[in-house]
C-alpha cells in the first residue's frame, strides 16, 4: 500500500472514530442538558459542531467520488479534512507547549490515566499527521503559470475572512477553556494573551499550511493557491512574518499586498479539473 491510499484509509477511519464519539458526546450533554439548572456546552461547542458536521459531509462526498471511480486516492473533497486536522493538531500541540507544570492540559499530554482506546486515537492522528506532512511537502511543487490567473482582491478577501474567522474561534475557544491552565497569564493581562496567542495561532497556521499545500482553508472555496520564487521555505516564511505589519491586510486590495511583493509570491487562481 502506498502512501497516498494509507492517507486515504486513516483519513476514513478517524472520520468513521471522530463521528463516533461526537454522536457519543452530543447524547451525553442531551441527557445532561434534561437535569434541572444545567448549562451544556458553549457557543464555542456549537461552532465546532458545525464545523465538524461541514467537514464530515464535505469528506462523503469525496468518498462517494472515491466509490464511482473505483480508486484510493486523494481527491479534492479530502483537502478540507486534511487541512483541519492538520492545523486542529499544530493549534493543540501550542497549546500545551503554553501550559502550565502540573495543569490540566500537562496530564492531557502526558496521557494520564488515558484509556487503551485513547492511546490509540492518539497515536492514530499523529500518525496521520506525520504521514501528511511527508506526502505534502515531498509532492507539493510550484503551480504551472499556463492553467493560472491571478487572484482578484475580491476573492482575496473572501479567503483572508474565512481563514481570519477560523484563526479567531480557535484562539478565542481554546483561551476560553483552558486560560487557567496557560502560563501567559503569569505574565501578562488576560488581553495581552489573548494577543499573543493570536499571533502565534496565526503564524502556525500560514506557515504550515502553506508550507505543506501552497493553499489555506479559506483558499479551498476557489482553488486558489501560492506561487512563489526560489526556496520555498523562505520565500513562505518570509510571506508569513510579512503579515504582522501594521495594516499589511489592506494592501491586498491593490491587487498584491505587502507580503506577496516582499516574499517575491503570487495568489493565483486555477481552474478545477472536472
Amino acid at each position: 500500500m502506498n502512501l497516498e491510499k494509507t492517507i486515504v484509509f486513516l483519513l476514513v477511519l478517524l472520520t468513521a472514530v471522530d463521528i463516533f464519539f461526537q454522536a457519543v458526546l452530543c447524547y451525553e450533554m442531551y441527557e445532561c442538558a434534561k437535569q434541572p439548572n444545567t448549562s451544556v456546552g458553549d457557543i464555542y461547542w456549537y461552532i465546532q459542531l458545525l464545523l465538524r458536521a461541514t467537514i464530515y459531509i464535505v469528506t462523503f462526498i469525496g468518498i462517494y467520488k472515491l466509490i464511482k471511480r473505483k480508486s484510493i486516492e486523494l481527491v479534492d473533497e479530502f483537502k478540507l479534512s486534511i487541512f483541519y486536522s492538520v492545523i486542529v493538531n499544530i493549534f493543540w500541540y501550542l497549546l500545551l507547549l503554553l501550559s502550565k507544570e502540573n495543569s490540566n492540559l500537562s496530564h492531557l499530554h502526558l496521557l494520564h490515566g488515558e484509556t487503551w482506546h485513547g492511546y490509540a486515537l492518539f497515536i492514530l492522528n499523529a500518525g496521520f499527521v506525520i504521514l501528511v506532512c511527508i506526502y505534502f511537502f515531498n509532492r507539493t511543487e510550484k503551480k504551472e503559470t499556463n492553467t493560472a490567473a491571478p487572484a482578484i482582491p475580491k476573492a482575496r478577501f473572501i479567503n483572508w475572512i474565512i481563514d481570519f474567522a477560523l484563526i479567531s474561534f480557535f484562539t478565542l475557544s481554546h483561551f476560553s477553556n483552558f486560560q487557567r491552565d496557560l502560563i501567559l497569564l503569569d505574565f501578562f493581562t488576560q488581553r495581552e494573551s489573548i494577543q499573543i496567542l493570536f499571533f502565534l495561532n496565526t503564524f502556525l497556521y500560514y506557515f504550515v499550511l502553506e508550507s505543506l499545500f501552497l493553499q489555506t482553508i479559506g483558499k479551498l472555496h476557489n482553488n486558489s493557491f501560492v506561487e512563489y520564487d526560489g526556496n520555498r521555505f523562505t520565500a513562505i516564511l518570509t510571506r508569513t512574518l510579512c503579515r504582522f505589519i501594521p495594516f499589511e491586510a489592506f494592501t491586498c486590495f491593490n491587487n498584491k499586498g505587502w507580503h506577496d511583493l516582499i516574499s517575491k509570491t503570487r495568489v493565483v487562481l486555477l481552474k478545477k479539473e472536472v
